[in-house]
């Protein structure tokens, strides 16, 4: 039906007038678009049912997500000329919308602390090896974060700044303390006068 459909488009409209069962193709087309609609509505009658087991707007919850997610799955996997059939697909995206906003609530609610301990955190140039304790506090706490809250963590930068800032504090602190160890003479060079050296080199290290 398809092909000769496609022949008759080809056609003038003389060649057309030429042709004098027209009705018979029409007639065929209709039938067919019919068997194609109770079968597109069959398959999209499994998404109606599915989306009539979410909770209602009103009711939904974070812990619907899984369930909510499933069922827009299944939207998606039926073809362009199916998913018309859906009546309910406007019940879908309600819900999808109200579970996504508290998921979103939540993740704002559970990143404010996390925000609130960034912004105790000294500025980058003000950063010294004082700061270590309070800084790993921040990172620790943000990194028990879910990966939607560490999006709204909204001063991240400052963090990650602090902690490239400690990291380059420490390695100044620890250079003299290096140097003073490089400086003693191999293990099989030491003799009694360099226990003052050795004594001082460890000082430093658990100063």
């Amino acid at each position: 039906i398809e092909l000769v459909r496609h022949d008759l488009n080809k056609l003038s409209n003389e060649e057309l007038a030429q042709i004098t069962n027209i009705a018979q193709l029409e007639a065929a087309e209709a039938v067919l678009q019919g068997v194609v609609d109770t079968h597109n509505q069959k398959v999209a009658q499994v998404v109606i049912d599915a989306i009539n087991t979410l909770p209602s707007v009103e009711t939904a919850a974070i812990e619907d997500e899984e369930a909510m997610l499933a069922v827009v799955a299944k939207y998606n996997q039926l073809t362009k000329e199916q998913q018309p059939f859906v009546s309910n697909y406007e019940t879908l995206t309600a819900v999808r919308d109200q579970i996504n906003a508290l998921i979103l609530a939540a993740s704002k609610l559970a990143a404010q602390p996390v925000i609130d301990l960034i912004t105790a955190l000294p500025e980058k140039a003000n950063v010294t090896v004082e700061h270590e304790a309070q800084i790993a506090e921040a990172d620790a706490q943000y990194q028990k974060l879910s990966a939607r809250a560490k999006k709204e963590v909204t001063n991240y930068t400052k963090l990650s700044s602090v902690k490239t800032a400690l990291t380059t504090a420490l390695k100044n602190e620890a250079k003299p303390v290096t140097s003073a160890i490089t400086a003693l003479p191999k293990l099989a060079n030491l003799t009694l006068s360099d226990k003052e050296n050795v004594a001082a080199a460890r000082a430093k290290y658990e100063a």
